[in-house]
């Protein structure tokens, strides 16, 4: 059977509702301008309650890209209370105990508004004051915003979203005062005109100002009689000013769910299959190939926990899971602000299927504060970053040595505050003890996600940001530094090891707009698997499953059949079954599928730069070049102004091998056999396929081009 006609995709059901697009077919007109930055500004909202005990959603939002928002929130941290909601709460009211309780129900018609002014906050409901209070730093908003009505922030749970209608909803780019909100009613304009103005009327959710020119509904959200309901968890509206780039889930060698994206990958093999756990939207979503290829989608793994107190009632977060007598053991950084005791502290769940999972609250460890900072015992760690005071990203394993699970941990030391990989061992995987720390780092760098890999007799200890510190014990010593393996857009890769060989997976971020100048996200679409081995120098290597290869069939190009060169220049000229490049500007192009497979190996002079340049234009600019300098030790690949160098020693007596991974918006190159550079590539998903060397000859020994099934629209 075909590969792609054997990939069984199971489809969510928020995946069948949503996206819709609520305005007109087709693209819709241009935006007005932006002006600039929104600073002081003003959120207003007339809405009807249908539940009262929801906590969490927003009727009206504005987020900027990432995670930065102001938003219109009901009862996020007291019950029955309107807010400012934000970003890790950065600009909400901490203490709401004295702000009136909301008791109005279906049948009522609330007004509810924010107004920004500098610092000041200010909160009204049907025009009264019922909060004010400033804040650090105001946050400004530029014309890449998104403006959300259901959740508060894209990324946030479905089970937090606004449950009623909202009949009126509108943006003012300035403060406005009591008296003005006051005066304002629904469906009358006033005299400060909105900044964007949603009255969903002729049930369109068209902004009238014409700044949001794409509007798209989520979930079960609908429109009718001049209101947006929102009646169910997930329900929502974007709007944005322009039409989002979505990227298909339908592609079989890299997986991406049809809601939201992913996260954190943590793998795991088991009985012939690869199960790959991933963040998604705060929880753990599950999927399992038995073959790399073809990903079926099971129940999610874990959720978070529907109690906003709870210590994991923010998300669950990365760890990692083993198997004991039968049963299977899951380790997850359970993740809440609101929490007491801790920000972030190890919790665990067991399974004895793999799919359903029982959380168990009475192994749930908090640091200590001794070895291993603790807000509540060691108090505020500044100036150390956010991302560096943490306890969180358990990585479990079995020391054989010692005949004890060790657990390795994103860590801040208790005294000197420096970020670490930090240890606790147990004999039972249920009473954890803290030893110190395996490593300790510069805050320059990335600990997150610590994960051990034990391939060919070495230890390799790898981080979120793809690279690596090795040893020949899991317990160290590690060295200062550490290796980079891949460089580009691949982030918190983790494999899984079945005896045989270690598989690893990760994300490849997302661009806010889906444009090759977009803001880096978080999150976006599953590396193709790849496989870990230890090199000859005993570092990491990392080459692409033999399973993907093999999914490459049917041939397009070959340069053993000798074919002709579009436009050569310089010297470009075949050398008996040698295609040799030399001289300045020697290049030349070959016509390429969209979606393909390259295998190359070229024997390079010691101070030739060689690029092999993915879907570049008819004259061989543009595009996509990755360059190899062994002389200087690296390899780039690029993506407009965006540069990714990847250090590495080559051996000038051997050919230098490329295979190139070029599948809808995603390169993934592998240089040398063991290193690797993944690359984002929305902007140019055609063109040709060029071939040139500066400062020296290149001889290409081989070329070869094929296609398997197509990678989506």
């Amino acid at each position: 059977m075909n590969r792609l006609a054997s990939c069984i995709l199971t489809v969510s059901l928020l995946g069948l509702l949503g996206p819709r697009q609520a305005t007109a077919a087709g693209d819709p007109a241009p935006p007005r301008p932006w002006p600039g930055p929104i600073g002081d500004k003003t959120l207003v909202a007339w809405v009807r309650l249908a539940d009262l005990a929801r906590r969490g959603g927003a009727p009206l939002s504005i987020q900027a890209p990432g995670e930065e928002f102001d938003a219109i929130v009901y009862g996020e941290i007291a019950p029955r209370r309107w807010m400012a909601g934000s970003d890790r709460l950065a600009r909400s009211q901490a203490d709401q105990a004295a702000n009136p309780e909301e008791s109005a129900g279906p049948d009522t018609l609330v007004q509810v508004a924010i107004a920004y002014r500098g610092r000041r906050v200010a909160i009204y409901r049907d025009g009264l004051l019922t909060a004010a209070y400033e804040v650090a730093e105001p946050r400004g908003f530029d014309a890449a915003s998104v403006v959300l009505m259901g959740p508060r922030h894209l990324s946030a749970p479905a089970d937090q979203s606004f449950r009623g209608a909202i009949e009126e909803a509108r943006l003012y780019d300035v403060a406005l005062d009591g008296p003005t909100i006051a005066a304002l009613r629904p469906g009358d304009p006033g005299l400060t005109p909105p900044f964007a103005h949603w009255t969903f009327e002729g049930d369109r959710a068209d902004d009238l100002m014409g700044r949001f020119a794409f509007a798209e509904l989520r979930g079960g959200a609908r429109i009718a009689d001049g209101k947006l309901w929102l009646e169910k968890p997930g329900d929502g509206l974007e709007a944005r000013r322009t039409r989002p780039y979505r990227e298909p889930a339908q592609d079989f060698l890299r997986y991406r769910p049809r809601t939201g994206k992913v996260g954190d990958t943590i793998g795991f093999a088991w009985r012939g299959e690869r199960h790959v756990f991933f963040l998604n939207d705060g929880r753990w979503d599950h999927i399992v190939s038995s073959d790399l290829l073809n990903w079926r989608e099971l129940p999610p793994a874990l959720e978070r926990t529907d109690d906003p107190a709870a210590p994991d009632g923010e998300a669950c977060w990365t760890g990692s899971l083993v198997e004991r007598d039968g049963l299977f053991h899951l380790f997850y950084t359970g993740k809440n602000l609101r929490d007491p005791k801790g920000d972030q502290k190890v919790m665990a769940a067991t399974s004895t299927d793999l799919i359903h999972w029982r959380k168990d609250p009475s192994r749930t460890f908090y640091a200590e504060g001794a070895l291993y900072w603790s807000l509540p015992v060691n108090g505020p760690a500044d100036p150390v970053i956010y991302h560096h005071q943490a306890f969180r990203d358990p990585d479990v394993f079995f020391h054989e040595g010692e005949n004890r699970w060790w657990m390795l941990l994103h860590a801040l030391t208790a005294d000197s505050r420096k970020p670490c990989i930090g240890l606790y061992t147990s004999p039972d995987l249920t009473t954890w003890t803290p030893r110190p720390p395996i490593a300790v780092y510069d805050p320059a760098v990335s600990l997150d996600c610590p994960h051990a890999a034990p391939v060919d007799g070495r230890w390799f200890l790898i981080a979120a940001d793809a690279s690596y510190a090795t040893a020949p014990s899991p317990g160290g010593p590690y060295p200062a530094g550490m290796t980079v393996y891949d460089a580009g857009d691949l982030f918190v890769p983790k494999s899984s090891y079945d005896g045989e060989r270690r598989i690893l997976t990760g994300w490849i971020r997302d661009l806010e707009g889906g444009e090759d100048r977009g803001k880096p996200l978080w999150g976006g679409t599953m590396s193709a698997p790849r496989e870990l081995f230890a090199d000859r120098r005993g570092d990491l290597g990392v080459r692409l499953a033999r399973e993907v290869v093999g999914a490459f069939e049917s041939a397009a190009l070959d340069l053993a059949d000798r074919p002709a060169p579009l436009a050569p220049s310089g010297v470009c000229r075949y050398e008996g079954p040698v295609l040799v490049l030399a001289g300045e500007g020697g290049s030349c192009r070959f016509d390429a599928p969209d979606d393909y497979l390259l295998d190359c190996t070229v024997r390079l002079d010691p101070e030739a730069e060689f690029t092999l340049t993915f879907r570049s234009e008819d004259g061989g600019a543009g595009g996509y070049p990755l360059i190899v300098r062994p002389g200087r030790g690296e390899a780039e690949i690029r993506r407009g102004d965006s540069r990714f160098v990847l250090p590495m020693a080559f051996d000038a007596s051997r050919p230098v091998a490329i295979q190139a991974l070029v599948r809808g918006p995603i390169l993934e190159c592998f240089v040398d056999g063991r290193r690797a550079l993944t690359c984002r590539a929305y902007d140019r998903r055609s063109g040709r396929l060029t071939l040139g060397v500066a400062c020296g000859k290149a001889e290409v020994e081989t070329l070869r081009i094929r296609t398997a099934g197509p990678a989506g629209p």
